[in-house]
C-alpha cells in the first residue's frame, strides 16, 4: 500500500520531534545553586528545631546531611557549630573542640564564630588551660558584632580565668 507524500513527510516530522526531545527526557535535571541553597537552609533549620527540642539523635542526622550538600561555607559553619554543640553537651569535649575548630575553618558569620570562641574558651578552662581559655575569651570580646549576650558570658569566664587557680592542699596529717 503506497503511502502519500504527505503521510510520509508527517511521519519523518513526527519522527524527527522525537529524536529531538528524546535527549531531554533522559537527562536528569540538576538543581540549581538557588535550589541547593534553599535545601541546606531548610534542614539547617529542620536540625535546629531538633536541637532545640533535644532530638540530638535526629539532629545530628540533620547536619550531617547538611554537610553532605554543596553549599556556601557559612551553612557548614552552622552545622558543624551544631555537630559541635552535640558533642559538648554529650561531654565528649575532644569531639567539640574538634568540631568547633571546623566550623571556624568554614567562614562562619560573627554570631556563630563568637559563640564558638566562648565554647572553646570553656573547654580549655575545663582542661585546665588557662592561657587558652583566656585567648579563646578575649577573642569572642574583639568581635564587635557578637550579642550581648555572648559578650556578657566571656567577660564573666575571663574574670574567672584570670583568677589565681586555688593551690591544693595536702590532706593534714593526724
Amino acid at each position: 500500500m503506497a503511502k502519500s507524500f504527505q503521510d510520509r513527510a508527517a511521519l519523518v516530522v513526527c519522527g524527527l520531534v522525537a529524536l529531538a526531545a528524546w535527549p531531554l527526557r533522559s537527562q536528569e535535571v540538576k538543581p540549581t545553586k538557588q535550589d541547593e541553597a534553599v535545601t541546606a537552609a531548610k534542614l539547617l533549620a529542620e536540625a535546629d528545631g531538633q536541637f532545640g527540642s533535644r532530638d540530638l539523635v535526629r539532629a545530628g542526622a540533620s547536619y550531617r546531611r547538611v554537610l553532605d550538600l554543596p553549599a556556601a561555607n557559612p551553612v557548614h559553619a552552622k552545622a558543624y557549630y551544631g555537630l559541635a554543640r552535640i558533642a559538648a553537651l554529650s561531654d565528649d569535649d575532644d569531639q567539640a573542640e574538634e568540631l568547633f575548630r571546623k566550623t571556624l575553618k568554614t567562614s562562619p558569620d560573627d554570631v556563630t564564630k563568637s559563640w564558638v570562641y566562648l565554647y572553646l574558651g570553656r573547654i580549655a578552662f575545663g582542661a585546665g588551660e588557662r592561657d587558652e581559655a583566656q585567648k579563646n575569651f578575649r577573642a569572642v570580646l574583639a568581635i564587635t558584632a557578637a550579642p550581648e549576650l555572648v559578650k556578657t558570658a566571656a567577660q564573666k569566664e575571663l574574670a574567672r580565668a584570670n583568677r589565681p587557680a586555688r593551690p591544693t592542699q595536702p590532706p593534714a596529717k593526724n
